[in-house]
């Protein structure tokens, strides 16, 4: 019973962990790519009593493939996406990270864990 409890609670915070990556998506995707204001939106999108840390947020110049949605980095000498011949769109990727403390430590594991969360946003 007590396990269930600990991988009830890790799981929860977990799932808001990743809400406050995708706050700060989209913020960007509202906002342009503002890394204070995306900071900001990851941190306040939590009722978490510890702050969410982004880890990361970075614009890149990507691609997605059509068919399976996977974002790949821009290719050819005149930057255009492979499949589609489109030019490649700006994409914000916001990691976000908060170490966590086990409630019930099972053998062999650290009692502590890093939850993280990834969302990615088209900016253009």
């Amino acid at each position: 019973m007590v396990g269930a409890i600990s991988f009830g609670a890790a799981y929860r915070v977990k799932m808001e962990v990743g809400n406050a990556a995708r706050a700060g998506a989209a913020y960007a995707s509202a906002h342009g790519f503002r890394q204070l204001g995306i900071t900001a939106a990851a941190q306040n999108a939590t009722a978490l009593s510890t702050s969410v840390g982004v880890a990361a947020a970075q614009a890149t110049s990507s691609c997605v493939d059509p068919t399976t949605g996977t974002i790949t980095g821009a290719g050819g000498a005149n930057k255009t996406c492979s499949g589609t011949g489109s030019a490649p769109g700006t994409y914000v990727t916001v990691t976000t990270q908060l170490p966590y403390e086990l409630i019930l430590v099972p053998p062999g594991m650290t009692p502590s864990i890093t939850l993280t969360g990834v969302a990615v946003a088209r900016l253009q």
